[in-house]
Parts: C-alpha cells; sequence; structure tokens
C-alpha cells in the first residue's frame, strides 16, 4: 500500500531521497508546469546527491558512452558538481536570464561508469532526470512509467515546456499507454474521449513530424458473484481512446482485445503459468511478455502491409489501415491482437 518505487531495469540508481523535494506532473505539485521529460522534478537541498551508473548484470546496460543531465535554467539558479568514475569533472551553472531548460552532456569510452551529481552552491537547483546512452545504431526507448497516473494528468504539463523537452529529446514517436486507473471513474464514453483528444492534441500541438499510439488498456476485473469479471468501463474506455487516437492521426493498439476482450483477466489469471495478477488489474512478467510478442507480431504485419501497399502503387496514407496479427482462443490465454491506424508508419 502507497508510494511505490519503481526503478529502471540495467542501471544502478542510488541518492539520498530525503534531501530532495520531489514533485510529480500526475499530482500537480508545481504551478509553473515544468516537470521535466520524466514527468518529476527534483529540486535540490544543500547536501543533495544522486549517481546513475551502468549495471553490473544483465542482459542490458552494462556499458554505456554518454549521459545527459537534463536541468531548469532560471534567474540566481544554483550550480552543481559532476564527478565520472569517482573523479571530479564539471561545475554546472544553471543560471540564466528567464527561466528555460538546460542539458549537459558527457561524453565517455564506452564501457562501466558511474556518474555523480551534488548540490554544490547558490541558488536553487531543479533537476529532471539523466539520460544514459551507447553510441551507435538501434531504437531508443524511454520507459516512463508515471505511478497512478490518468491520461488527463499530462495536461499538467505547460504546453511550451513539454514541447521543448520533446525536442530537446529528439522524440519521433510518443506511446500513450492509460486507462488503467481511469476504469475505476464513472464517466461516459464521451467524456473519455474528450479527455484524450485534449491529450493528444497537449502533447503533438500541431507537430505533424511527431508521430503517436495509444495503447488500450490491460482487461480490468473484479470478482464479482464469485466470478472475475471485467469492470464496465473498459468497453467505454477502449472505444474512446480508439475513437480519439484515429480522430487525431494516431496509430492505436487494441491490448484488452488482444487479451481477449470481455473478462479475458479471468483466463489470464487461471493460464498456465499464470499470466495476470491477483489484483486483476496487472499482468505477471510472463503476461507482459505474451502482450510485448503480440505486438510485436502487429507491427510486423502493419509494416508487411504497408510495403505491400507501397510496391502496389498504392498510396500507404490514403485509408486506415487494420492489422490482425494471428489468432488463437482466448481461454489458450494467446488470442488475436489487433492494431489500427489512419496513418501508416513512414520509413
Amino acid at each position: 500500500k502507497g508510494y511505490i518505487p519503481y526503478k529502471h531495469r540495467g542501471v544502478l540508481q542510488s541518492s539520498n531521497p530525503e534531501d530532495w523535494d520531489v514533485r510529480e506532473v500526475v499530482r500537480r505539485q508545481d504551478r509553473t508546469g515544468r516537470y521535466g521529460y520524466g514527468g518529476v522534478q527534483s529540486r535540490a537541498r544543500p547536501g543533495s546527491w544522486a549517481r546513475v551508473g551502468t549495471a553490473k548484470r544483465g542482459d542490458v546496460g552494462a556499458h554505456a558512452s554518454r549521459f545527459d543531465i537534463y536541468y531548469q535554467e532560471q534567474p540566481h539558479g544554483g550550480k552543481f558538481s559532476v564527478r565520472l568514475d569517482h573523479e571530479d569533472r564539471d561545475f554546472v551553472s544553471t543560471e540564466a536570464d528567464a527561466v528555460g531548460d538546460g542539458v549537459y552532456s558527457l561524453t565517455v569510452p564506452d564501457g562501466p561508469h558511474v556518474i555523480e551529481f551534488r548540490y554544490a552552491r547558490g541558488g536553487p537547483v531543479t533537476l529532471y532526470g539523466v539520460a544514459v546512452e551507447r553510441e551507435g545504431p538501434g531504437v531508443v526507448y524511454d520507459s516512463l512509467g508515471l505511478v497512478g497516473a490518468r491520461a488527463n494528468r499530462l495536461l499538467n504539463y505547460d504546453e511550451s515546456h513539454i514541447k521543448a523537452q520533446l525536442e530537446q529529446r529528439g522524440v519521433h514517436l510518443i506511446v500513450l499507454g492509460f486507462g488503467g486507473n481511469e476504469a475505476s471513474d464513472e464517466r461516459t464514453e464521451e467524456a473519455f474521449y474528450e479527455d484524450y483528444v485534449q491529450v493528444l492534441d497537449h502533447m503533438r500541438q500541431g507537430r505533424e513530424d511527431l508521430g503517436c499510439l495509444v495503447f488500450a488498456p490491460l482487461d480490468q476485473a473484479r470478482r464479482q458473484r464469485g466470478r472475475i469479471r471485467t469492470l464496465p468501463t473498459i468497453p467505454l474506455i477502449v472505444a474512446a481512446q480508439r475513437r480519439a487516437a484515429l480522430d487525431s492521426g494516431c496509430a492505436f493498439y487494441d491490448t484488452w482485445q488482444a487479451m481477449g476482450g470481455q473478462d479475458a483477466m479471468r483466463h489470464w489469471y487461471k493460464a498456465q503459468p499464470r499470466l495476470a495478477m491477483g489484483d486483476f488489474r496487472h499482468a505477471t512478467p510472463a503476461g507482459y511478455e505474451v502482450i510485448g510478442n503480440m505486438f510485436y507480431k502487429a507491427l510486423l504485419a502493419g509494416f508487411a502491409a504497408y510495403l505491400s501497399e507501397e510496391s502496389s502503387g498504392v498510396p500507404a496514407s490514403s485509408r486506415p489501415t487494420d492489422v490482425d496479427a494471428g489468432s488463437a482462443s482466448p481461454d489458450s490465454g494467446i488470442p488475436s491482437s489487433n492494431a489500427d491506424s489512419k496513418t501508416s508508419p513512414k520509413r
């Protein structure tokens, strides 16, 4: 019960949390709406420190070649110190004529590293987070989970700030996955729809180059007269998300139907190995792997359809795309998956 401190895999993190004043976009704790790319700002107090480093075990995260520290620029801003592998590297000033966003980048030889930053002196220091990367080809996926979030909490972002943060990070695609927490809200489909349209508009702000994908929620259920039943709001939320995504020119992945639709959690909970947790709201690690594989198959099927349309000379963006990535019985725990889009992927 209470706050759950989720952490990323493949990275080491440590800090003295009592010396940081943390403010979250989910709780609307900052009147300026400047929460940073990850939705959490951390205001340093004297003595504040934090370390971020490569993982010592696991399949990923053992090496890095660049660290980016994102921070807030502001009048009378203070300084923070940077150490790499226990050696002093820099003092970074956050002072500026006006409030804005800054980034301190440090390129290092590819390998295991630890970066440490501390409040140094002067005025206030506000940090947004650290990105740890390697040079080379590939796709960068930033997982920015917000505990207890509803989609409309993203409206707490200052518009110009989140636009600048997305541009600074070089984002090409945003993926919004909400609905689990909204499932407890007694609202109409139209109310959910209006929320999602506003959120998509707020996050994209007219950027035609910024792709978007809406992930429907997992089935959300509760025990009712001894049976595990889907919450009545889930079909409303999924329908609202589908409409909002397609009306906004975004792709949509129907996770709920991919799981099996109505009462899918019952089948997933009873599956062997178990694919759903006992709260009937979350999947197990095995369940999330199934969902990931279904989405991967749907993505490849959509891409294959796009290539087929290109080779046939039919404009790929001329009509919505409906992808069926295969099917199985809902009782198997691995039912069919579908993805819809009004815009086909670009090369």
